[in-house]
């Protein structure tokens, strides 16, 4: 595999990206509109990571470009919308690129390791189970676009839920490894008291997997 190009809307960014990749010589591409990378023919593989509510468009746009397309997690900012994507993606019609949504737990060297215990039943055949997720979410300033209702309307970056959907994305993806991928999910938000409704300490969130099997 070998890095061909760049593309970001920000020269900032993009100077950031070639300082860390230590490139000096002009040897990648750089671009500030998606659709050029897409025509790029020395491009067969794109990774992208942008805002949430950008992500749909841009799967799409490199699907039909003909593209293996990686994208960062969520998949879109909606089930509704997650759902919709992923059916146009199954489409036998729309071609035979892959796409994957990058969860970096299902690499994850404890993660694989219980689930070889799992698969040798060395705790026995699991009936069912119960998991939880206890973690504070980091100040405010340091949530990115993770920030959630608190934000202000329109906030670059801001993304209502983000911090419970950017680690909660995680123990999902765990649990999907070791029981199977999930035929329905049931979501539940609870906001403890003093919460006022937004991210932080005394928010609860509750989930429900069924899984194949």
């Amino acid at each position: 595999m070998q890095l061909v190009a760049l593309c970001s809307r920000s020269q900032a960014s993009m100077d950031r990206a070639l300082q860390r990749l230590e490139v000096r010589d002009g040897s990648i591409r750089c671009y500030t509109a998606l659709e050029d990378l897409l025509a790029d023919a020395d491009v067969d593989c794109v990774d992208l990571c942008l805002p949430i509510p950008e992500i749909p468009r841009a799967v799409r746009a490199a699907l039909a470009a003909g593209k293996a397309v990686l994208s960062e997690k969520p998949a879109a900012p909606s089930p509704a919308e997650a759902l919709e994507l992923w059916r146009a993606y199954a489409d036998p019609t729309g071609g035979a690129q892959p796409w994957a949504v990058l969860e970096n737990f299902g690499r994850k060297p404890t993660v694989l390791r219980f689930e070889e215990l799992l698969r040798a039943q060395c705790v026995g055949r699991p009936r069912s189970y119960a998991a939880a997720l206890h973690q504070t979410p980091p100040d405010a300033a340091a949530l990115g676009w993770r920030a959630g209702a608190g934000a202000a309307e329109g906030a670059a970056g801001a993304y209502t839920g983000g911090w419970s959907l950017d680690v909660g994305v995680h123990l999902a993806r765990a649990l999907r490894v070791w029981f199977g991928e999930a035929e329905a999910a049931r979501g539940v938000r609870l906001a403890g008291e003093g919460d006022g409704g937004g991210e932080g300490e005394g928010e609860e969130l509750r989930g429900e997997l069924r899984h194949d099997g």
